[in-house]
């Protein structure tokens, strides 16, 4: 019995909006990872560098940058559901909120 995952795409928890990006680069300079870049004064990709840490949708001040939700993962057989929060969800909160009051709020 093969038990290899199927070829998938990772998931991104990142979604861009081009038509709401002015080309500011604030994103760009906010990466560490240098993962974004500015095409023709639009944000045009995120590359395969990112590591869904969500400083590029912080800092964006016009939302062309997004956070998504994450996966919700089907444990059929269990009956039961685990939800993995989206990294960048964490950084939509202060320092002075816990990641673990944020994982109680959800």
């Amino acid at each position: 019995m093969d038990k290899t995952a199927p070829d998938m795409e990772p998931v991104r928890y990142v979604q861009i909006d081009e038509t709401l990006c002015n080309g500011c680069v604030l994103c760009m300079k906010a990466c560490p990872t240098k993962a974004i870049r500015i095409k023709e004064d639009r944000l045009a990709e995120i590359q395969g560098y990112c590591i869904d840490c969500g400083e590029c949708a912080r800092v964006c001040p016009r939302g062309a940058v997004a956070a998504v939700r994450g996966n919700d993962f089907d444990l059929s057989e269990s009956g039961e559901y685990i939800v993995s929060p989206s990294t960048t969800l964490y950084t939509q909160f202060g320092e002075d909120v816990l990641p673990n009051d944020i994982l109680l709020g959800l």
